[in-house]
């Protein structure tokens, strides 16, 4: 009985109820019928005996193949297996982990990690003595060292077994967060170099990618892991092929490719792509995708290949140049132009070997001024060229790199050497052509009655002359004669130059009819001037303008009014006892006009000069001259409300001159309208007493 019980080894439990068994059964022989006899109760007892025995040999030889079997199970297991007891002591390590920590069966567990005694109270393990003494299931994480003194990563799984044993299951995660950890790195350094990343499977999937890789194709995380960019991303039909190959492995590898592809919202961008091929931890290929947004680059590169085409093309000399004036690239026609090589020209300085500071004064320093402050130029420059000088016209202006900065020039030369000897010439021949005109200003001054002369005459009165150009078609006439004062105000065909010549016609004419034919009646007087224009333009088409419009007021002291007769102009006149002004118009006929087969007839309008009256002359450039607020002509009705708003302020005719000067400075103030007309107003203050003043004044 004793040795049924020594076969369960050191298990007490078993020994024990072995024993009391045994006693048990001794003390039951003494009372047992002996009717069988003696010697079969020895029998018995000995059978069952041997009955026990076998019971012992068959379950120990079950629990050493149990044994047997779980310790084969156990070295076969890649994870690592360790069973303790609360006190640290190790009651079973498996081979992984004998083999990783280099430990035996007699070591520690605080042992493990390769921890030194001064390092007990950290706070690692303090967690783990706190699931080894409290006995509570969980999992734990750390770093450990092993046999070779390397840092391993171990995710520990804690269970407990009855009140007094734990075992732990440790799994090596040194991989998975090696991987974590590169991943985290090739995301900063890639998204400090703004670069994208991504991994791809073999079958086409993402697996991961960085933020730089979202914020370029416009994709959150989400929406790119785990599916296909072909799928996924909009990709221009001629790129689509390329595309696929890159991301699933078709194209050679290490290689940079420039693709298109449109973003989530429909932009399209340009990228640079390379592939690398990497393992996984199980050995599996995988792709690793580096893309670069290059979108301005290619954009700059598209745009300088348009300016190279449009300076290949282009018949005028074109080169262009680093920010220090260094020639990079010429087209042929600046090579055919100049008559030099093209090695000869790269790499010299622009402004050293073309600009000659002694012919061009200031050019360099207007070149370098434009190249520093990112600014165009256009300047006329002297170039030598089959070592004569050429005038050439030099455009400057800055080309944009691919982050938006200027960082070329490109300069346009344009041969106007023959455009520059056309302009002196022109403007040779523009000098002679002033010159003659500023003498027949001196002409038409001469034939104008001077201020002096007016002063002579005139107490109260203005003259507003305005001429268009330089010389005028309008002009105003003034005589003493004959105890009477002849006034005309005249606006010849045309301005400028024609109408200058005119206007020495008409005032012969003038002078004709009042000094030779010594007439005083302004009709009269009108009638004999349309003659001579008419003998003198030879007007002999009917409807053919060529002569004036004209107003005349003979001034008579001795019968104390005055006369007037207007072809096409019409006489203001204020009176002192009346609100209103009084106009006295012309007949609708200018002089030197042919109308049909019939004439018309001047007439003279008399006008008694009884009271003080202000009496106004003009020609049509006063009431045609376009201005206001709606840009409009004046007219007849407005010139007439603002003289009279001038009389009825009682303003002296000099002041008047200053109020006029200020109207049409207004009116024309603002649409800046320039001049239509020449433009000649006549005023005149006149009382009874100053018209009989008038007498006997010849001169």
């Amino acid at each position: 009985i004793l040795s049924i019980s020594f076969l369960f080894d050191r298990t007490r439990l078993i020994k024990t109820f072995c024993i009391f068994v045994g006693l048990a059964f001794l003390i039951s022989l003494y009372w047992v019928d002996w009717s069988i006899g003696k010697h079969m109760s020895y029998v018995i007892s000995i059978f069952f005996a041997f009955i026990f025995i076998g019971f012992a040999f068959i379950f120990k030889a079950f629990r050493i193949w149990m044994l047997r079997m779980a310790e084969i199970m156990l070295v076969k297991f890649d994870k690592y297996l360790i069973v303790f007891d609360r006190s640290g002591e190790v009651i079973f390590i498996n081979p992984a982990m004998k083999k990783e920590f280099n430990l035996t069966d007699n070591d520690s567990f605080w042992k493990l990690g390769g921890y030194s005694e001064e390092k007990i109270k950290d706070r690692k393990l303090g967690i783990r003595k706190r699931i080894i003494v409290d006995g509570s299931s969980g999992i734990y994480e750390e770093f450990m060292e092993n046999r070779l003194t390397e840092q391993v990563f171990v995710k520990w799984d804690f269970n407990v077994v009855g009140e007094k044993f734990l075992f732990a299951i440790g799994t090596n995660k040194t991989d998975e967060v090696e991987r974590v950890l590169e991943h985290q790195k090739l995301s900063l350094v890639t998204k400090a170099l703004n670069a994208g990343i991504t991994i791809v499977a073999k079958d086409g999937k993402m697996l991961w990618c960085n933020e730089s890789f979202c914020e370029i194709f416009g994709y959150t995380e989400e929406e790119i892991i785990g599916n296909k960019a072909v799928e996924l991303f909009m990709i221009p039909t001629f790129f689509k092929a390329q595309f696929a190959a890159l991301f699933e492995g078709g194209l050679e590898r290490n290689v940079p490719h420039e693709i298109a592809h449109y973003r989530k919202d429909g932009s399209l961008v340009w990228i640079l792509m390379s592939s690398t091929t990497i393992n996984n931890l199980h050995g599996e290929e995988e792709y690793v995708q580096v893309i670069v947004d290059i979108t301005a680059q290619k954009l700059n590169e598209i745009k300088s290949n348009q300016i190279s085409l449009i300076a290949k093309r282009t018949r005028s000399p074109v080169l262009i140049t680093d920010l220090s004036s260094t020639i990079t690239w010429v087209n042929s026609a600046l090579l055919d132009e100049f008559g030099i090589a093209f090695d000869e020209i790269i790499g010299q300085n622009f402004i050293e070997y073309f600009i000659d500071e002694d012919e061009n004064k200031g050019v360099q320093e207007k070149i370098h001024n434009c190249i520093k402050n990112s600014k165009s130029l256009n300047v006329e420059v002297q170039f030598v060229k089959s070592d004569e000088k050429h005038w050439f016209e030099l455009s400057a202006d800055p080309i944009e790199g691919h982050q938006g900065e200027n960082n070329r020039y490109m300069f346009i030369m344009q041969n106007i050497q023959q455009l520059k000897m056309a302009n002196e010439l022109v403007e040779e021949k523009n000098n002679s052509i002033m010159d003659s005109i500023n003498y027949a200003l001196r002409i038409q001054k001469a034939l104008l009655p001077e201020k002096k002369y007016l002063d002579r005459i005139f107490r109260d009165y203005f003259i507003y002359f305005q001429p268009k150009d330089i010389v005028s078609g309008d002009f105003y006439y003034v005589k003493s004669i004959r105890n009477k004062i002849f006034v005309a105000i005249a606006d010849c065909t045309g301005h400028g130059v024609p109408g200058a010549l005119v206007t020495a016609v008409c005032f012969a004419a003038l002078d004709n009819a009042i000094l030779n034919f010594q007439l005083d009646d302004p009709s009269e007087i009108l009638h004999q001037v349309d003659d001579y224009v008419d003998e003198a333009l030879s007007v002999t088409d009917k409807g053919i303008r060529e002569g004036m419009d004209v107003g005349i007021i003979v001034l008579d002291p001795e019968k104390s009014n005055l006369l007037f007769s207007g072809a096409r102009r019409s006489l203001f006149v204020f009176k002192a006892e009346e609100d209103d002004v009084t106009i006295i118009k012309g007949v609708k006929k200018s002089i030197g006009e042919s109308l049909l087969d019939f004439e018309v007839d001047f007439r003279t309008d008399v006008v008694e000069v009884n009271n003080q009256m202000n009496l106004y002359l003009y020609t049509d450039g006063i009431c045609d001259q376009f201005g206001g607020v709606k840009n409009k002509k004046i007219m007849q009705k407005n010139i007439a409300n603002f003289l009279k708003k001038n009389n009825q302020l009682s303003l002296s005719m000099p002041r008047q001159l200053e109020e006029v000067e200020t109207f049409f400075k207004v009116w024309t103030s603002d649409f800046k309208i320039e001049q239509t007309d020449d433009m000649l107003l006549f005023g005149l203050s006149l009382t009874p007493e100053e018209l009989v003043g008038l007498n006997n004044k010849e001169f």
